[in-house]
């Protein structure tokens, strides 16, 4: 056999030390790849630095009209890797008299440990290009988002605010984080090519979508109600003041507020009892504004009439081995007279003749007792005696409005369903949710609720309410231009150490509503501990005045035109021992109404549940109706109703 040539021997011996070589690297990359891979891939992962997760950028909050109320903002934060910064004590001086901070704070930061801290977050531009011209090795800057809020103060108790970390806290900003949060950003820094500084590696962006959440809250609105609560309660010396501004018919909260209040931008700067929406988180007994709830109980179960007549002992009745009094004497009082005059023995009188456990249900369904389910954190559900649990003394006290506690949001929830024409209405600051599209996504149902009062018992309780702002304890509520109708309430405080009334010490309120023809607004304002006069009359109702004209007049409701009121016609037929039940007619009544001197809104909203076809001509006030009022509504097969501007309406 041919021995191969030296040629051939050569190639041989080098294809074989390029397949050692090949079975080499294989058998390397095995090892690195698989049997040594998680020992290099944490040397790897040992020069990155840290992993940082940067706050998400935030849905808005707006108000009814699409007015900011929260949004967030791109701001830069500062950091540090301790490491890395050789004078320490220098550093700390320089970045403290930079960012307004503590040597010693910003100097425990540098001394520590880790490879990565915060030294500031959400520093100003400005302060961020003085700390970058120092040019000091280890101090960084990382862009990220703040939540700022316009408005300062504005409706602070009601959006809320976040920590550092853009989470909510208080408000609508908790209540509806998850919503408000967008895609959340996570950054790896690394070590730098010259192992000294940071480099962002990689980012990762979570897919998540924000939605922008629309209030009911109306800007302005909110504004007038902060600043005349801010007024009463600088000019009557008081702790604090509350309000919530509803329509009756929907639910919606157009404004709600507390004095004092805060800046969320500087939230750590306040006391955290400032935070607190106390028109929902406090409760107090309401007075003397339970008494028209139990008036409307009464007259819905036909125990009583507006014109039943009850003894009201002169002022002192013995009852349950107690003594009820009353401010002023009285003898025998109509149980309308009894709520325009507020007479306490008057209303235990006609709780009797209910009955607590009658009561008890009524007030039940109108929420009393239970969180109301606003959209809002820190909802108190008040306290309300069940029939099985209560004492005699504490059944009467509980008539004319002690012995019981509410909150501001119950008291007006439970209002407008007296006057509204009886139906019960969930009361929400929440209007829409809208996407990153302006989709809406989400809305509250607002639509009626259970009915408690038929609409003729409610047209009478607005009758009797307009007159105690006419002769009765709430004049100072009237309005130029407006017919209005409310209670008045003076309640004692109680002392929470002794559990017992604390000597003059009083929550005083007014709750009333507007027009009374056809209610649009309900207002309920409480003032606590206010120093010198104190009654409700007195301290509260003119803040309903002047809000509820502002809100009126802001939305456009036409001013009331001057005609027989419902409380002017009793006021006559009293003289002659009649009652008229009402001058409104409604739509769930027998006969066609008088449209006379009623404007184009008051007529549609009175028509509306007819089922005929209504036929509109001209603008103004009503001045002319086919067929005449009084028809069988059985009969009405077509409705005509003329309107003239108000000039022309009232003959001038």
């Amino acid at each position: 056999m041919k021995e191969p040539s030296q040629h051939q021997l050569r190639i041989k011996i080098a294809a074989g030390f390029i397949f050692a070589f090949l079975i080499a690297c294989a058998i390397k990359a095995f090892w690195l790849q698989v049997i040594v891979a998680d020992k290099y891939s944490k040397k790897a992962l040992s020069e990155i630095i840290t992993c940082v997760n940067l706050p998400a950028k935030r849905g808005q909050i707006l108000d009814r009209n699409g007015k900011v109320l929260a949004m967030s903002i791109d701001v830069a934060s500062v950091y540090a890797n301790p490491h890395k910064i050789l004078n320490k004590t220098q550093t700390a001086k320089e970045i403290s008299r930079i960012l307004g901070m503590n040597e010693s704070s910003v100097t425990e930061l540098l001394e520590s440990s880790k490879p990565f801290v915060w030294i500031k977050r959400s520093v100003s531009p400005y302060h961020a290009e003085q700390v970058m011209n120092l040019k000091v090795e280890g101090i960084g800057i990382i862009k990220e988002y703040a939540r700022f809020y316009p408005n300062k103060e504005l409706a602070s108790q009601t959006i809320g605010f976040v920590n550092i970390d853009n989470k909510g806290v208080e408000g609508i900003e908790k209540v509806y984080d998850e919503l408000l949060t967008g895609p959340e950003k996570k950054i790896l820094l690394m070590k730098d090519a010259r192992g000294k500084g940071f480099a962002v590696v990689k980012e990762e962006v979570t897919e998540k979508r924000s939605f922008n959440i629309y209030l009911t809250i109306d800007r302005e609105l909110q504004q007038a109600l902060e600043l005349a609560l801010k007024n009463v309660v600088e000019e009557r010396k008081a702790i604090s003041a509350n309000a919530v501004l509803m329509d009756c018919n929907t639910g919606e909260i157009l404004a709600i507020a507390t004095y004092p209040s805060y800046d969320p931008n500087n939230f750590k700067k306040y006391d955290p009892a400032f935070y607190r929406n106390r028109s929902i988180t406090d409760v107090y007994e309401p007075g003397s504004i339970m008494k028209p709830f139990v008036f409307s109980a009464a007259l819905e179960r036909n125990v009583i009439s507006p014109m039943t007549v009850f003894d009201c002992e002169h002022g002192k009745y013995p009852i349950a081995g107690k003594i009820i009094k009353d401010v002023h004497p009285y003898g025998a009082l109509t149980a309308e007279s009894i709520i325009i005059k507020s007479s306490n023995i008057g209303a235990l009188k006609i709780g009797e003749r209910l009955g607590y456990e009658n009561f008890y249900n009524f007030l039940k369904k109108l929420g009393f007792g239970s969180p109301l389910g606003i959209e809002l954190p820190g909802e108190r559900s008040g306290f309300l005696r069940p029939p099985q649990r209560i004492r005699k003394i504490e059944e009467v006290n509980t008539y004319f409005g002690q012995g019981v506690t509410v909150t501001t949001l119950q008291m007006v929830a439970g209002m407008a369903a007296l006057v509204n024409g009886g139906y019960v209405v969930r009361p929400h600051v929440v209007k829409e949710l809208k996407d990153d599209r302006g989709k809406v996504v989400n809305a509250p149902v607002t639509g009626p609720g259970e009915h408690i009062l038929t609409p003729k018992t409610s047209n009478i309780v607005r009758g009797v309410l307009e007159k105690v702002t006419l002769e009765g304890t709430g004049t100072k509520a009237r309005i130029p231009m407006y017919t209005v109708g409310g209670k008045t309430g003076t309640a004692q405080k109680v002392d929470p150490r002794t559990k017992s009334y604390a000597p003059g010490k009083y929550i005083s309120s007014f709750i009333g509503f507007a027009p009374v023809e056809y209610p649009r607004y309900v207002l309920g304002v409480v003032v606590d501990e206010p120093k010198g006069e104190y009654y409700g009359g007195v301290v509260a109702a003119p803040v309903f005045s002047q809000i509820c004209s502002v809100a009126l007049a802001h939305t456009g409701v036409t001013p009331s035109v001057p005609q027989p009121t419902i409380a002017n016609k009793n006021r006559e037929a009293n003289q002659e021992g009649l009652l008229v039940e009402s001058c409104l007619s409604t739509a769930q009544e027998d006969v066609l109404a008088d449209f006379t001197g009623m404007s184009l809104r008051e007529v549609l909203n009175t028509t509306r549940l007819l089922k005929v076809p209504v036929e509109v001509k001209g603008s103004g006030f009503a001045v002319y109706q086919d067929p005449k009022p009084g028809l069988q509504l059985s009969q009405v097969k077509r409705l005509v109703v003329e309107f003239r501007p108000p000039h022309e309406a009232k003959g001038e």
